[in-house]
């Protein structure tokens, strides 16, 4: 059984009719401490093979557009630590351990193509959205290929890890980080895609 997780009603609502009907959807909550609740709770229930996370991101970087959809298997955990009067002291700077979580999980062959892009991305999970290109350049100036950004991925994979279940994320992405202005934004898009690409993805999955 694959437990799908997915944070707000709003994404819910507009994925689910993507979904498929012997997956397990769970919409737990935004952000790191709801999801680990969330995901704790449906592991000890349903005991799935595989998680995966579904819902929206922003985004820094060039490969992908508004409307684009990222898979995940590696995110970090991008603003745990130290501000400081020099700059930011992440956690691992800090001798506080690795400062990501990564998934055992490997994509069968999949088409990339179509009216939107879909690619393998790095992720960021953070307590706070960079809603200013400046906090955005800062967190990742070091990810130059690009990088995502949600509140939920890296607490649910750091639950998954833990119990050895495989993981991954599947994020549309609804808006670029820079300086917050909302009318840029595309959640419908982003949303359609991203469960347009979960149903050729189970497709896929369910044949291998």
């Amino acid at each position: 059984m694959i437990l799908i997780y997915i944070a707000s009603d709003i994404e819910c609502e507009a994925l689910l009719p993507f979904l498929p009907g012997d997956a397990e959807v769970v919409v737990g909550g935004v952000g790191k401490v709801a999801t680990t609740f969330a995901v704790l709770q449906a592991l000890r229930t349903h005991q799935p093979k595989l998680v995966v996370g579904v819902g929206i991101s922003g985004y820094y970087g060039s490969r992908l557009r508004v409307g684009d959809v990222a898979l995940i298997t590696r995110d970090y955990w991008i603003d745990e630590g130290v501000q400081t009067p020099e700059g930011f002291l992440h956690l691992s700077s800090l001798g506080f351990g690795d400062p990501f979580v990564e998934s055992p999980f490997e994509f069968p062959d999949l088409p990339f193509g179509g009216d939107y892009r879909v690619l393998p991305c790095p992720g960021a999970t953070v307590s706070s959205c960079s809603g200013m290109l400046s906090v955005a350049r800062e967190r990742y100036h070091s990810f130059p290929d690009g990088i995502t950004e949600s509140m939920e991925l890296g607490a649910m994979g750091y639950v998954c890890n833990a119990h050895s279940i495989p993981w991954f994320g599947l994020r549309g992405i609804s808006n670029l980080l820079e300086d917050r202005d909302s009318r840029r934004w595309d959640m419908t898009n982003a949303l359609r895609h991203a469960g347009e690409y979960c149903k050729i993805l189970w497709g896929r999955l369910a044949g291998s």
